[in-house]
């Protein structure tokens, strides 16, 4: 299972659209993340980030739910994917080779509008099971005690953006987040590119059914009685069985 804090709000969302919101690597909250010398790259990587540790912790309650927000658990395989017939890639990480895993992703229900070699292109059709692309991972991110920009790329080649986004500073390793990663360019051309604006912040990614109705609810250590209200009713709303889990962190009410 992979695990991912938010907010009642957002858990609604979620429920209702049965997606998942990617987000630009620019917009993520560590500004050396991704290429920090090249902000450009950023803007055409769209992120998902999830942890894999099972046990909820303070830190990561107050920095993406709040105390009384939700943390959802899904399986690793959430989305509809196919088998790419492009070749595998690796990265290196402490000395040893990685495979990065590699997809096709299908059922984009939204996304950004993008200009090729920066001239108007062809408007992208999203809708169930229609708009395709490349999928990196989940895959582990690797902490580097030193300044990032020693170790990312400035430049990249079209069949290197697999290497962006799985770097972070040692100052988040607290975190041990694993990240799905969309480039842009594959919206378009099954194949990543660098030569493009792309005019949108997000990407929506439907669920598979099967993932969706297994859904894990856990809330947060100071939810409210009325939180956990909702939580219930948006479950029962969208015929999810099982009931949200309180997270068993005491905190003292002030």
């Amino acid at each position: 299972m992979l695990y991912h804090y938010t907010s009642v709000q957002t858990l609604a969302l979620i429920l209702k659209t049965k997606a998942i919101r990617f987000n630009k690597l620019s917009k993520v909250n560590d500004p050396r993340d991704g290429c920090p010398l090249n902000q450009e790259m950023n803007e055409q990587i769209f992120v998902s980030c999830w942890i894999r540790r099972s046990k909820d912790s303070i830190p990561m309650w107050k920095l993406y739910a709040g105390l009384d927000g939700v943390r959802i658990g899904l399986p690793e395989d959430m989305f509809t994917t196919h088998p790419t017939k492009l070749p595998n890639h690796e990265i290196e990480v402490d000395g040893q080779k990685k495979q990065i895993k590699q997809r096709v992703i299908t059922d984009i229900l939204r996304g950004p509008h993008i200009k090729k070699n920066f001239e108007t292109a062809a408007p992208i059709h999203y809708g169930p099971k229609y708009q395709k692309a490349i999928l990196y991972g989940p895959d582990d991110i690797n902490y580097q005690p030193d300044d990032l920009r020693h170790v990312h790329y400035t430049v990249l080649k079209s069949d290197e953006f697999h290497k962006v986004g799985l770097k972070k500073h040692a100052d988040w390793a607290f975190e041990q987040e694993v990240r799905f990663r969309i480039p842009a360019g594959s919206l378009v051309t099954q194949k990543p590119q660098q030569t493009l604006k792309v005019d949108g912040d997000y990407i929506d990614v439907g669920l598979k059914e099967e993932a969706f109705k297994n859904i894990e609810i856990l809330t947060g250590p100071a939810n409210s009685t009325a939180n956990l209200i909702i939580a219930k009713a948006l479950l029962r709303d969208h015929e999810i069985g099982g009931e949200p889990q309180k997270s068993k962190i005491q905190i003292r009410d002030y």
